[in-house]
C-alpha cells in the first residue's frame, strides 16, 4: 500500500513537471508584413505592443497582445531611438548604452533571446515584443515575402524575470508527502 501511494505521488509530480512543457503562440504584425512565432516554456511566450500611436511615432503606453503586434516608425533605427520608443510603449527608463543588436538576414530569420523587451526592425518600421516566457525564447520571423518585410535587425534590452512555475510548488508538495509517508512507518 506504501508503495502505491509513493508511486502515485512520484507520478503526480511528473505529471505536473511535463504539463509546463514548452508551448507556442504566434503574434501577427499588423500591416501584413509577416508573422512571429514564440516558443518557450509558457503558454503565451512572447506579447506585441498595439495601440498608442500605431502606425507612426509611440504616443504613449501599448498594450500588450498575445495575438498581435502594431507596427510603429523605425527611421531612424539607432540604438538610443529605439529605446525611446520602447520607453515611451513600455514606461520603461532605457537608454542606448544598454540595447544589443544583432542584425538580421533581410528576410526570415530564427533567433533566440534572454532579453525582456526586443526591438525588430522590418523594412521601414519596428515592433515592440515582450518576452514573457520567464527564460529563454525563440522567435520565429516569417515575412510573407512582401516587400519592405525583411528583417533588418533585432535590438535586445533588459533581463527577464523568471517566475516561479506552479508546477514547482506541485512537485515540492509531493516530494513532501512522500517525506511524510516514508516517516509514518510502523515499527
Amino acid at each position: 500500500m506504501m508503495f502505491a501511494v509513493k508511486l502515485w505521488a512520484a507520478l503526480a509530480a511528473a505529471a505536473a513537471v511535463s504539463a509546463s512543457a514548452a508551448a507556442a503562440n504566434v503574434i501577427t504584425i499588423t500591416g501584413g508584413a509577416g508573422s512571429l512565432t514564440c516558443n518557450g516554456a509558457l503558454a503565451a511566450q512572447c506579447q506585441g505592443f498595439t495601440g498608442a500611436g500605431s502606425p507612426g511615432e509611440p504616443a504613449g503606453l501599448g498594450i500588450l497582445s498575445d495575438t498581435a503586434v502594431d507596427e510603429y516608425n523605425g527611421t531612424p533605427s539607432s540604438i538610443a531611438e529605439e529605446a525611446a520608443r520602447l520607453n515611451i510603449l513600455a514606461g520603461t527608463s532605457f537608454t542606448g548604452a544598454s540595447g544589443v543588436r544583432t542584425a538580421g538576414t533581410g528576410g526570415d530569420m530564427n533567433f533566440q533571446t534572454l532579453a525582456l523587451y526586443v526591438v525588430m526592425k522590418i523594412g521601414n518600421d519596428s515592433i515592440f515584443i515582450k518576452n514573457i516566457s520567464g527564460g529563454l525564447l525563440t522567435i520565429n520571423y516569417d515575412s510573407f515575402a512582401a516587400q519592405g518585410s525583411g528583417l533588418s535587425h533585432y535590438t535586445e534590452f533588459g533581463a527577464p524575470v523568471v517566475p516561479v512555475p506552479a508546477a514547482l510548488w506541485l512537485m515540492v508538495a509531493g516530494l513532501a508527502g512522500l517525506g511524510f509517508a516514508a516517516r509514518r512507518k510502523p515499527a
